[in-house]
């Protein structure tokens, strides 16, 4: 009775194993095609399963999911490879299907329909003329012959691509011959095409036209595209492509996850602009960008923690130099290149060390400019911090020398001194050079309570630097207001200083050479804005008609005419008063802090958190805002 037991499990085993075979081993649904003709069969592919080349007389077998399909395949011709199926076949499910393609196995082509024998429709093929058939595709959406393409409103210089997709919907390979479409029209020269990505089409396989379309000339502007291949008779397609270039653009620059700004500009010698700004959180960053608004280069260099942004920049001497607050707080470093496409290096640092007292001078710089002499100065605010207990003990400026190479020479750190305001509520916003070589810094501090204005003119010419105080310091505000100053130009002799006050640019004018900082009669003024608003930059127009000032308006508590906070633009005659005020941006928060005078403009730079701007999608969380506007602040 053991004996039989162990038989009948030894046998059981057995006839499971030949049961498995006969079911594939493990129950899959299997195809075998057999290729018994004298042709090849090139991707054959049976309900989205690749078999790959089936040469005559081999055979090939995959698993393939069950149902009726029919079996797809090329055919290689003397006109090219041309596709073709077979009758349906049924793939039932644990089960292997043989099929076999002889030569007198019915076939149809896919896209004619013609059905014959194997041999049959090879000798049909391999002699008659072929017949392609190819669709011109722009946005994935097909052209006909003679169509247009219309970018639309695009600013002059900006490069603008147009892909086509040449697809072949027709029997017969598609053979291009060419490297690149003919290109023609009044603006042929500024529309450059790249090559196409293959030379030999199959069914349904596309081929793609790149074209560059670079617009030097404002106005109407249009080409033509004309794409023309060998061995078709229907294939030969005419393209129109128009646009409508504008003197005038916006633009946006940025990345996914990150913040870019402009916070300072200026002009890099070919027509466009040289900007210190943010590339994300704690990174400093040069910009380089063309009369075109293209960003053509980007420098970064990390920075103390909780700031971000070159400060303030310069150019002399064929030289662009900048300033940016270091890794620590008691630290900042001065870059300079002899070309703004030019990595800067750094050429000097103000690390400041403790005193006698054994204390720390923690520096925000906020201004570099450099004299006749060569001399770099640095400036800002600044305090004083106890080596043991960590402790501020005193609000503080500073004002830095560094030799032509960049090493610190000589500096002073100063308490300030104005009736009514307390040293450690001082914050430089920027400096000046007046025309007797003193050092002028100017902010916002406090007097009971309200921001004011003040500037300050530190005397820097004895030898000795504890000799370097403080020659006059003087406040400006419209009464009742809190009042700050931002920035400041020149206007020949006189050094008009701007900034924001609670419901308008604040702007004065004092004269290069004061020797008490009074204002000139008549300022202090503002400029009324749209609840919040505020001046970052200025120039006075080289037609010498008036002034430019650039900044926002509109913040919490209400909004600009874009929606959220706008980029604000005004014009004034030279005793301030308003002739014109612009406003730009998205729905969004916008805004402006450099201005830059070109040719036939002005360059405004800044940042946007628009969801999208004059048909851009904003990219990272702040992107740069750069705009090009008229010289009567209006946009094509």
């Amino acid at each position: 009775m053991k004996k039989f037991l162990i038989l009948a499990a030894i046998l059981a085993l057995f006839f499971a194993g030949c049961d498995e075979d006969s079911n594939n081993g493990n129950n899959q649904t299997m195809l075998k095609i057999n290729n018994t003709s004298d042709y090849d069969l090139l991707s054959v592919e049976y309900s989205g399963v690749n078999f790959g080349d089936i040469e005559s007389g081999k055979e090939i077998i995959k698993e393939v999911s069950s149902g009726t399909m029919p079996v797809f395949f090329f055919l290689q011709t003397t006109n090219g490879r041309i596709r073709c199926r077979t009758d349906m076949i049924t793939c039932i499910e644990n089960e292997t299907k043989p099929f076999y393609i002889y030569n007198n196995t019915m076939i149809t082509t896919v896209v004619t329909e013609r059905q014959r024998t194997l041999s049959a429709l090879m000798n049909i093929l391999n002699n008659e003329t072929p017949n392609p058939n190819i669709r011109v595709l722009y946005n994935d959406y097909p052209l006909a012959s003679g169509g247009t393409i219309a970018l639309g409103d695009i600013g002059k210089g900006q490069q603008n691509n147009v892909t086509l997709k040449i697809t072949n919907e027709g029997e017969h390979d598609l053979v291009i011959t060419g490297t690149r479409p003919q290109i023609s029209g009044n603006n042929s020269a500024q529309a450059v095409a790249g090559t196409y990505s293959m030379q030999r089409i199959s069914y349904l396989e596309t081929a793609q036209v790149n074209i560059e379309f670079n617009p030097t000339e404002t106005g109407s502007n249009s080409f033509v595209v004309t794409i023309s291949n060998n061995d078709q008779t229907n294939g030969t397609y005419t393209i129109n492509v128009t646009a409508n270039v504008k003197n005038t653009w916006q633009r946006l620059h940025g990345q996914a996850g990150r913040r870019y700004g402009i916070y300072t500009a200026i002009s890099n010698g070919q027509g466009g602009i040289y900007a210190g700004g943010f590339s994300s959180n704690n990174t400093a960053a040069l910009f380089n960008i063309n009369q075109y608004g293209n960003l053509l280069n980007t420098f970064e260099y990390n920075t103390y923690n909780g700031t971000s942004g070159y400060v303030s920049m310069g150019s002399a001497y064929n030289d662009y130099y900048s300033v940016v607050r270091g890794q620590l707080t008691n630290e900042y470093f001065i870059t300079k290149t002899t070309s703004p496409a030019i990595q800067p290096t750094y050429i000097g640092t103000g690390d400041m060390f403790s005193d006698s007292n054994q204390q720390y001078l923690h520096m925000t710089p906020t201004g570099i400019l450099r004299n006749i002499t060569g001399y770099y100065f640095v400036a800002g605010s600044a305090s004083l911090e106890n080596v043991n207990t960590n402790v501020i003990t005193e609000g503080r400026v500073f004002v830095h020398r560094h030799l032509d190479n960049g090493s610190f020479e000589k500096g002073v750190s100063i308490s300030l001194n104005i009736s009514g305001i307390s040293a450690d509520s001082y914050r430089v916003r920027g400096m000046a050079l007046l025309t007797n070589g003193d050092v002028l810094l100017y902010g916002l501090a406090k007097r009971s309570g309200r921001d004011v204005a003040f500037a300050a003119a530190i005397n820097v010419s004895n030898t000795n630097v504890g000799s370097w105080t403080q020659r006059w310091a003087a406040t400006y505000e419209v009464s009742g207001k809190n009042n700050f100053v931002w920035g400041h130009f020149w206007d020949g002799s006189d050094i008009i200083l701007l900034g924001g006050s609670d419901d308008g640019g604040f702007i004065t004018k004092i004269p290069g050479n004061t020797t008490n900082g009074a204002s000139v009669s008549g300022w202090p003024k503002t400029i009324p804005g749209i609840y919040y608003a505020v001046f970052c930059s200025g120039l006075t127009f080289s037609d010498n008609s008036g002034y430019l000032f650039a900044g926002a308006v509109g913040y919490s508590g209400g909004s600009g005419p874009h929606g959220g906070e706008d980029a604000w633009v005004v014009k004034t005659d030279k005793n301030g008063n308003l002739l014109w005020e612009k406003f730009f941006g998205g729905t969004g928060d916008d805004w402006v802090q450099s201005a830059v005078e070109v040719s036939d403009g002005f360059i405004l730079g800044g940042a946007s958190r628009s969801p999208s701007i004059a048909g851009q999608t904003r990219t990272g969380i702040e992107d740069i805002y750069i705009l090009k506007i008229n010289k009567d602040g209006t946009m094509d």
